[in-house]
């Protein structure tokens, strides 16, 4: 008996479409990183390069996502700790999770179990700082 594996597509139309959750991500925390805190809730007061540096680090990688799924999510689980850390934003790991997503369906379970833990971890540590302050 043959065993058929699924190999998830990535071709030039889903790489289009990460392009474009790409850009609206990134527009997205460059709209957040110019907005003033409310209720009460601290707000970035950084250089405008930092907050647009930020946002590229958190959306860019997501076009890429499919074809260097470790290293996207590298990029953008660092810039989402960033996000959190200068109060870019309150919850910034939607595109983390995109990211993580990639990886749990392009790399090998091994690998993605290591960079699943390393995903929480520092989710939790970015959320238990957001929470003291």
């Amino acid at each position: 008996m043959r065993i058929v594996r699924w190999r998830p597509r990535t071709g030039p139309h889903l790489l289009a479409v990460d392009a474009c959750v790409a850009g609206v991500v990134t527009a997205a925390y460059v709209a957040l990183a110019g907005q003033g805190g409310s209720e009460g809730l601290p707000r970035f007061s950084g250089p405008v390069w930092m907050g647009w540096l930020v946002a590229a680090g958190v959306g860019a990688p997501l076009a890429v996502r499919r074809l260097w799924p470790l290293p996207a999510l590298a990029v953008v689980l660092g810039a989402t700790a960033a996000a959190t850390l200068l109060d870019i934003t309150r919850d910034p790991y939607l595109a983390t999770a995109l990211a993580l997503y990639a990886v749990a369906l392009l790399v090998p379970p091994r690998r993605a179990v290591v960079a699943l833990a390393l995903t929480l971890a520092v989710s939790a540590a970015g959320s238990s700082r957001e929470r003291r302050c």
